[in-house]
This record gives C-alpha cells, sequence and structure tokens, in this order.
C-alpha cells in the first residue's frame, strides 16, 4: 500500500507552510493508503481499457506499505483537495491531449493504428512498461529525501 497525493495538493501545503509560522519537518500526504490493486483498478477505470496486471514478488528490501503521518500537515490547515481518481483522470486527459498534439505520435497512430489505451492492453508484447509501483524511490506522499518506514 501506498499514499498517493497530487502535485497541485503538495505545492499548496508547501506554500501554506511558508505563509505560516511553520518549523520542523512536514510529511504531506494523503492521509489514504490505496493498494497496487486498488490503483491498478483505478487506472484501468480512468483509461477506459483493460490494462492486464501481472503479480510479481516485490523486489527485494522493498517496503510492504508506505503509511504517512500527515498529523502536523493537518494542524497546519493543509488537507488534500484532489481525490486519486479526479488526480488519475486529470493526469491521464493531460497524457492524451500531450499525445494528439505530438506529430511523431499521430503519424505513428496513423500508421500502426496506435493508441495509448491499446498500449496498456498489450501487456503481452515489448511495449510492456514495468509493473505499477515499481521504481520510484520517491513515493508519493513522502516529501523529504528519506524514506519513511512503516510504523
Amino acid at each position: 500500500v501506498r499514499d498517493y497525493v497530487y502535485l497541485e495538493d503538495v505545492v499548496n501545503a508547501f506554500v501554506l507552510a511558508l505563509e505560516k509560522p511553520w518549523n520542523g519537518p512536514l510529511v504531506v500526504g494523503s492521509g489514504t493508503v490505496v493498494s497496487v490493486n486498488d490503483l491498478h483498478r483505478l487506472t484501468s477505470q480512468v483509461c477506459d481499457a483493460a490494462i492486464p496486471v501481472m503479480h510479481v514478488a516485490a523486489p527485494r528490501g522493498e517496503m510492504p506499505a508506505v503509511r504517512v503521518d500527515v498529523t502536523r500537515a493537518h494542524a497546519m490547515g493543509f488537507m488534500p483537495e484532489t481525490s486519486l481518481l479526479e488526480g488519475l483522470s486529470t493526469v491521464w486527459d493531460d497524457f492524451r491531449r500531450w499525445y494528439q498534439s505530438t506529430s511523431n505520435q499521430k503519424a505513428m497512430a496513423r500508421s500502426n493504428n496506435y493508441s495509448p489505451a491499446a498500449h496498456l492492453q498489450s501487456a503481452g508484447s515489448e511495449r510492456t512498461a514495468p509493473p505499477i509501483g515499481y521504481g520510484n524511490r520517491f513515493e508519493a506522499g513522502n516529501t523529504s529525501l528519506n524514506p519513511i518506514r512503516p510504523g
């Protein structure tokens, strides 16, 4: 499980911390943990695609859960405004707009019938992305450079 927070909410938290007399570390997150399976389900819903899932063992040393304590951020007055579903939808819409405005992508789409959603459905091909949740060294919700270990 992980705590995901929308980047604009993180920026708002830092602006709030600059405006208030704040001293010490500040952990910003949504305060809600989400499983990789739930993230996969939401991503499939947002993309309107049946994204294949591959269950694999966690890499050695992988933290099984990242739960952040947002008590101090809440005490400062921070509350995230963007839900995970809304954030995923916004990012997907931005990606589709970028994809549609890129001339090379348009040419490829015309020649190969390529689409972002079809790409997500091609998990068995050479276009497969790494499994969701792996490869990030900076987890959403952890705004420090140090990993926050589950308590």
